[in-house]
């Protein structure tokens, strides 16, 4: 009974993430008890990759040359032309700030679930998932490093370090729990991944939420102005990457074009110090709305153009 109740859960995904956000929002009591699990549902989301996509699809995938350009026009280009719109249109340092780390960041490490979900390719996700979280320490640290006069409350060489000791024991974790388990178990199961992945990730919206009506309150037009410019970040993202990679196919576009919208913003929020500017976590906690609401709202376009 379990087992089924979290293979519907799994099934019914993007309409439950995009609920969970707004559960968040109106029952404050919960998300204040949730908060602490925050850091634990990030690792759980990127565990949780691991033991989704077959290991067979994804060794061709790995084997592509064009995975390392695709990984650098992630984590290199696009923040450079985040960078660029920034200071076109003149935007605040802090948010600035917020928009180019963020677009240096991996995919969300949910997102090979996602797609699946979504009829797109789960083998390219993983793929590229991977790739993007082994050379993220050393690009993010780069980007700001290149691109940002901003102070983050720590020095790019410590964020690097920071992200690649936390990257690091997740990903040794989730090697010791697939050995353990087992690929033939794993993919038996794969439903009740899915639903497992839907509560990880239902926690997290809740426990995001967490004081954001009293700083709506205390600053509606900064709440207002960073949760637009994150909905424009993860669709211009999305409708750019997916444009550029066209000539893969229109199935592989549209994985590209959701994996470079969808960031893991929430690493930078496991990870931050305490003396980072608060309008940082700020930023990457109101980017979590587009991304639990827009997989349900463009399903129906994917599945079309699918």
């Amino acid at each position: 009974m379990p087992g089924r109740l979290l293979s519907r859960l799994g099934r019914h995904a993007a309409a439950i993430l995009a609920a969970g956000i707004f559960l968040g929002l109106i029952a404050q009591d919960l998300a204040h008890l949730l908060r602490p699990a925050l850091p634990g549902a990030v690792a759980g989301l990127m565990i949780l990759a691991y033991l989704r996509v077959r290991f067979a699809d994804l060794r061709s995938e790995l084997l592509q040359p064009r995975l390392l350009l695709l990984s650098a026009g992630m984590l290199l280009v696009c923040p450079v032309i985040m960078w660029w719109l920034c200071m076109l249109l003149g935007l605040p340092g802090v948010l600035t700030a917020a928009m180019v780390l963020g677009a240096a960041l991996p995919t969300l490490f949910s997102s090979p679930s996602m797609v699946l979900l979504l009829g797109m390719d789960g083998a390219l996700a993983l793929a590229l998932l991977m790739v993007t979280m082994l050379a993220t320490p050393f690009s993010l640290a780069l980007v700001a490093w290149g691109l940002l006069d901003f102070n983050l409350g720590i020095s790019p060489l410590g964020l690097m370090l920071r992200l690649a000791a936390f990257l690091a024991a997740c990903t040794l974790l989730g090697m010791l729990i697939r050995r353990l388990m087992g690929s033939e178990r794993i993919h038996r199961n794969a439903g009740i991944l899915d639903g497992i992945s839907v509560l990880v990730l239902l926690t997290f919206a809740i426990s995001i939420m967490d004081g954001i009506p009293a700083i709506f309150m205390a600053n509606p037009v900064r709440i207002i102005g960073f949760t637009l410019a994150a909905f424009a970040m993860n669709l211009g993202l999305q409708i750019f990457s997916a444009s550029a990679c066209l000539a893969l196919g229109r199935r592989r576009a549209l994985t590209l074009g959701f994996l470079s919208g969808n960031r893991s913003l929430g690493l930078l929020l496991a990870i931050l110090p305490a003396s980072a500017d608060p309008g940082l976590a700020l930023f990457f906690i109101l980017g979590q709305f587009p991304i639990y609401i827009l997989p349900a709202a463009l399903a129906p376009l994917y599945r079309r153009l699918l």
